[in-house]
């Protein structure tokens, strides 16, 4: 049996439903083909045309506006987050010393004068005979506070009397300094 229900007769008028009769195949033409699944057949292409679209490839669609506003949204924030991060390290007044001056304590010490609208700091150390100037650990404080490394600290240890004026720089400050036992170690710091 074909699937197909059988022919009713009827009286006297014939078959009231008949299965329509089956289509042989039929070949198609030269350089055409038959796609799968019954599509439409293609006609041959021209020697050196471009290949014919498929029909049965979904057209290309473009970046959907919400990826685009979302991926924009994202990268603004995250360029936000890099900026706040970098302006909140940098002191944007240009005074990093006073910064460090208030952190020790020193804001109103005599013997630790701002210049250059902020730019710079002299600081006197305490000597023999100079015994209103700043004591080793208010020094210590405010070179630690502008992140001065541990090989200013070892130079200006090592620092006599006949080394003159010496200097080291780090992260764009410069520090110059002398040392003599009365005036103990006398400190200039610029930044750049």
């Amino acid at each position: 049996m074909d699937g197909n229900p059988p022919p009713q007769e009827d009286s006297g008028r014939g078959p009231r439903w008949a299965p329509p009769p089956p289509v042989p195949p039929s070949a198609p033409g030269p350089g055409w083909s038959i796609p799968p699944q019954g599509g439409p057949r293609v006609p041959p292409r021209p020697a050196g045309s471009a290949p014919a679209p498929d029909p049965y490839r979904r057209p290309a669609r473009g970046v959907s506006p919400w990826l685009t506003l979302a991926v924009g949204l994202l990268a603004g924030a995250l360029l936000g987050a890099v900026a706040t991060l970098l302006l909140t390290s940098v002191d944007l007044r240009g005074r990093p010393f006073d910064t460090a001056l208030e952190t020790c304590g020193l804001t109103d010490h005599p013997s630790a004068e701002v210049g250059d609208e902020g730019r710079s700091v002299f600081l006197q150390h305490r000597g023999a005979t100079d015994t209103a100037g700043l004591g080793d650990d208010e020094l210590d404080c405010v070179l630690r506070e502008l992140g001065a490394p541990d090989s200013l600290f070892v130079e200006m240890g090592q620092t006599r009397a006949l080394d003159g004026r010496r200097s080291l720089e780090w992260d764009g400050i410069e520090a110059t300094w002398s040392f003599h036992p009365d005036d103990g170690i006398d400190t200039q710091l610029v930044a750049r």
